[in-house]
């Protein structure tokens, strides 16, 4: 009788759902330790506004908007506008402002 051993491609898959789960879940308590302005600031970029565009919907300054976009891509590791969507669009967040 013959068993069943789990080819390298196997494994490999396998580890990369589980390494993706814990990346999702340090997303997840990373996106909640942002502040609520934050948060407001990254679904105006997910959206495609500018940062002038953000800081006058929010009704604060440029220089704000861009301070909050350094904290939060700081606080979660990402370095373009382009990572920022992608971010929330896995998380559910686009669209929702």
């Amino acid at each position: 009788m013959r068993t069943f051993q789990p080819s390298p491609s196997n494994t490999n898959c396998q580890e990369r759902r589980t390494s993706s789960s814990s990346s999702q879940t340090r997303i997840n308590t990373a996106w909640r330790q942002l502040s609520e302005r934050e948060k407001e600031v990254a679904r105006g970029v997910a959206d495609g506004l500018l940062n002038k565009q953000i800081a006058f919907n929010l009704g604060i300054t440029e220089k704000t908007v861009i301070a909050h976009r350094g904290s939060l891509c700081k606080k979660l590791g990402l370095r373009t506008a382009a990572d920022i969507t992608k971010l929330l669009l896995r998380l559910g967040e686009c669209g929702a402002s």
